[in-house]
């Protein structure tokens, strides 16, 4: 009982960030479930066999590599780098090839978020239903 007790005290945090409109919320809430698996199969009592445990953990990290790839938000800065600013560095001043430059950069990462979220669900549906001990 108190194991339970203890979880729901771990979770908090992220259910208190939790937002119904959010579609970004569910990915949190399963990364932090994904490390929590992890870090099960990677500690010294797991029940199952060792080689076994650190597969499975190998399949959990890679969950958990797609999850922080989707929330990568690196191409934006080095993107915002390259931009001219106002003085205050509020808003950028776009030219027109700049404006242009970010509808390619967001038509693309758009993709490509969307790509990770394919690889992780495809990768999940492959292997969640051997990741319990």
């Amino acid at each position: 009982m108190l194991h339970n007790f203890k979880k729901i005290k771990d979770f908090l945090p992220v259910i208190i960030k939790d937002e119904d409109y959010d579609f970004a919320s569910i990915l949190n809430l399963l990364r932090f479930k994904l490390n929590r698996m992890h870090c099960h199969f990677t500690s010294w009592d797991c029940p199952l066999d060792p080689s076994e445990a650190r597969r499975i953990a190998k399949q959990i990290k890679y969950a958990i590599y797609l999850i922080d790839r989707y929330y990568d938000e690196s191409g934006f800065e080095e993107l915002a780098d390259t931009l001219t600013w106002d003085k205050y560095e509020i808003l950028p001043l776009r030219t027109p090839e700049e404006s242009k430059r970010i509808v390619e950069f967001m038509e693309k990462d758009s993709k490509l978020k969307q790509e990770y979220l394919d690889r992780l669900f495809r990768h999940m549906a492959k292997y969640i239903q051997t990741w319990w001990d």
